[in-house]
């Protein structure tokens, strides 16, 4: 069975502006989700299903480290490593279709 993700609201326009000047890397904008508001970034709105629908295995690999701390190199090694160093294959697919990425920010911040 199939479940809906809950409900997102796009960040507005203001708070959108002020936090693509502290995050450089994101140029989509953010949403917050469910009740809570939870902060992602924008592209939950394409992704948002397939997270909330996630099975792990047993047999899955996590990397969990905090933001600009290698987290990208690592994901790249641990991918050869796993995948018997086939580099043809790391040359020809992006690491997100390899290896997907699931973001979980919190963040207390205040954009006054």
């Amino acid at each position: 069975m199939t479940l809906e993700p809950p409900k997102y609201e796009c960040l507005n326009e203001e708070d959108t502006k002020k936090m693509l000047e502290i995050f450089k890397g994101e140029r989509t904008g953010w949403v917050l989700v469910g009740s809570k508001k939870w902060f992602f970034p924008f592209r939950y709105t394409e992704q948002g299903k397939g997270f909330y629908n996630f099975k792990a295995r047993p047999d899955d690999i996590w990397v969990l480290s905090y933001p600009r701390s290698g987290t990208t190199w690592t994901q790249e090694l641990v991918w050869l490593l796993s995948n018997d160093l086939d580099f043809e294959k790391a040359k020809k697919e992006l690491l997100a279709e390899r290896f997907p990425f699931l973001e979980l920010v919190q963040l207390n911040l205040h954009l006054d």
